[in-house]
């Protein structure tokens, strides 16, 4: 009977163990608005967020609301880049990204040709 008793207390401690490691994350999020320089919101904008130190590349596009979301990405720095026809292409960077980091950056395009580059290089007020 004690036996049994030492063994359940080891599996319940696996489990419990088992269950906080499910539960960490160590991946950031960057999250924002798009709208023009109006203030009216931009859907469909593509969004681009490149990790500096690897060149890996994620994408989205804007919704309806002008929100986009890049959950998953992985703690470094990135540059942003967005861009929609009939608007100048918005570019930042560095941004960086730590663990569990939740970061607003809202973009406002400008209109203008795509091949023309609004370039971000003061820092932003971002939001956690």
């Amino acid at each position: 009977m004690e036996r049994f008793r030492y063994h359940l207390a080891v599996l319940l401690l696996v489990v419990a163990t088992a269950a906080l490691l499910v539960g960490q994350n160590y991946q950031a999020q960057l999250t924002g608005q798009v709208k023009d320089a109006s203030g009216s919101l931009v859907p469909n904008a593509k969004v681009v967020v490149t990790n500096i130190a690897t060149g890996v590349s994620s994408s989205t596009e804007s919704n309806s609301d002008g929100i986009y979301r890049l959950p998953a990405l992985q703690p470094a720095q990135y540059k942003v880049a967005v861009s929609l026809t009939g608007f100048k292409t918005f570019q930042q960077g560095p941004i960086t990204l730590q663990v569990n980091d939740v970061i607003t950056l809202d973009i406002n395009l400008q209109v203008g040709d795509a091949s023309e580059v609004v370039q971000v290089s003061a820092a932003a007020e971002m939001l956690q």
